[in-house]
């Protein structure tokens, strides 16, 4: 195992295991107003300002792959991106 390997796992489980329970939401102001949800253009902006050279997640997708996958997969992560928005809720896969 290499050293980057090695400082991937040792800030990985510290980091990413938080119980989503136990972290505190602030209280926000609900002006009842209704956002729309992302554009294509947003999608691939927030795509593009991603760090290069970060550790793959746990599907081994490294954020390279996704920046430079060309129009076809930001598309497909745009489609994703409405779908979490619309069922406001983490796909299981």
């Amino acid at each position: 195992m290499g050293i980057l390997e090695r400082w991937g796992e040792y800030f990985d489980e510290p980091l990413n295991n938080q119980n989503i329970g136990e972290l505190e939401v602030p209280s926000t102001e609900d002006d009842g107003q209704i956002l729309p949800p992302p554009s294509l253009g947003e999608t691939v902006r927030a795509i593009h300002r991603l760090k290069n050279h970060k550790l793959p997640g746990a599907d081994g997708i490294t954020v390279e792959l996704i920046k430079y996958g060309g129009d076809q997969l930001h598309q497909v992560v745009h489609q994703l991106v409405l779908k979490v928005w619309d069922s406001e809720s983490m796909p299981d896969d």
